[in-house]
């Protein structure tokens, strides 16, 4: 696939009180999945931190570029920004760190939306635009800077500036894709639950 990879983790992870990224399930962090299951699908991985020493241990994986968020406290258009700033192709698939059951198969299908003049394809589920798993163009790049610029942090702003096709319907396990750990809660629901790595 001609597909960059960017994964976000410069969030404070407050509502879980510790690095989400960082939390192991059956022994692998989830930041370490992430990277495993998009590897299977780009050889160019970009990982947005807010400091880079406390991911040190993900440096082992080959093609994967460690970046600095530039600007603090701006939220993810600042790690969307960074991630595209840095990637070798065209157009790139963009998730947080906290969802450690990416599906590569969800991200080949949304891919499959992308064309030259669509720049952003991102899915709807459970009543909600999701944008931190999504495809991106290299060029809202520039879009993204002048979002920054104007303390516009919102990602939906994006959409009113860029040709944006919303997915509805998908055959791959879009809900498990979607998947996200953003308290204690939804990581002991998720060892209840038997869900486990594949």
């Amino acid at each position: 696939m001609g597909i960059s990879c960017i994964v976000l983790c410069g969030g404070q992870s407050r509502r879980m009180g510790k690095n989400k990224a960082l939390i192991k399930i059956n022994g692998v962090t989830i930041i370490e999945r992430v990277i495993q299951e998009l590897k299977k699908i780009s050889k160019n991985i970009v990982v947005v931190v807010d400091k880079r020493a406390k991911y040190a241990q993900i440096t082992k994986y080959e093609g994967v570029k460690i970046f600095e968020d530039e600007n603090r406290d701006v939220g993810p258009v600042e790690g969307m920004r960074i991630g595209l700033k840095h990637i070798d192709k065209q157009s790139a698939f963009i998730c947080a760190c906290d969802m450690p059951f990416i599906q590569g198969d969800c991200v080949k299908e949304l891919y499959g939306y992308k064309t030259e003049d669509i720049y952003c394809v991102v899915p709807f589920a459970n009543g909600k635009l999701h944008p931190l798993h999504g495809i991106y163009d290299k060029k809202t790049y520039e879009l993204l800077s002048d979002m920054v610029k104007t303390d516009k942090k919102k990602i939906a702003y994006l959409f009113d500036r860029a040709k944006t096709k919303i997915v509805k319907d998908y055959d791959c396990n879009l809900k498990l894709s979607l998947t996200n750990i953003n308290n204690p809660e939804d990581l002991e629901s998720i060892k209840k639950r038997g869900v486990v790595y594949g």
